[in-house]
């Protein structure tokens, strides 16, 4: 696998992203993220290393319910935002400005790690073993990816800031690979036709959100009684265990 070093693009863009935007994709992803905290369990007292913290609400959370949560970024400004965030709740966060293709940590040092939204930046393969490289024999990888194929999004990714990254977005065929590093790993899809009212999160309307989470909780059955819709949803959360 050759290595793939993340482009300053990317990195500039979320010094800015983290430092000038409200980003909703937290909130959207709402569900995807609760379902994702059960599959990681009792986290009180575990290691636990998050990849990409964003503004930090989800590495503080598990700070919050006794985890020992370490962060890794390549954005200056998102771990600003993290112990910004953790300082403002009493809580102790480690940070670090380092790669997840290729970190600097021992191996078998952590129970738990956890990814939201970053796989697409990254060269995938390189990052998925890394975090098997880092993970205790019985530890779990939980990821949270938008998919390639997403039915009602192909035309907002044309015109979105989002754009100018030049995601990679995550397939099935791409976890599967990725699967090789792991002893097993299975995957739910969220958001189907919840994806025609992500504008309501533009209006900054709050009362206007409820249409998109009572569209999601449509998806959910849908998903469930047709599995095919799987191929135009969002989001999947994905469980790997060493």
């Amino acid at each position: 696998m050759k290595n793939q070093a993340v482009s300053r693009d990317v990195t500039d863009f979320y010094n800015s992203e983290w430092k000038d935007h409200d980003y909703f994709f937290t909130l959207a992803f709402k569900d995807a993220i609760y379902y994702s905290y059960r599959l990681l369990g009792n986290v009180q007292g575990r290691k636990i290393l998050e990849i990409g913290a964003g503004r930090g609400e989800q590495a503080v959370y598990l700070a919050s319910l006794g985890a020992e949560v370490y962060v890794i970024d390549i954005s200056k400004q998102s771990l600003q935002e993290v112990e910004r965030c953790a300082k403002n709740k009493h809580l102790q966060v480690t940070c670090a400005l380092m790669n997840a293709e290729k970190m600097n940590y021992l191996e078998d040092e952590f129970d738990l790690v956890y990814i939201n939204s970053v796989l697409m930046h990254t060269n995938h393969l390189l990052v998925l073993r890394e975090c098997s490289r880092v993970l205790k024999a019985g530890g779990k990888l939980i990821v949270i990816e938008p998919l390639q194929h997403t039915l009602f999004l192909q035309g907002y990714r044309l015109f979105s800031h989002y754009r100018l990254t030049k995601p990679q977005y995550m397939t099935f065929r791409k976890f599967k690979d990725g699967a090789s590093f792991f002893t097993s790993y299975n995957h739910t899809e969220f958001y189907f036709f919840a994806c025609l009212f992500l504008p309501v999160f533009y209006l900054r309307i709050k009362w206007l959100y409820a249409f998109f989470f009572l569209a999601a909780k449509v998806d959910k059955i849908l998903l469930l009684l047709f599995p095919f819709l799987k191929f135009g949803a969002w989001v999947s959360v994905a469980e790997f265990r060493k």
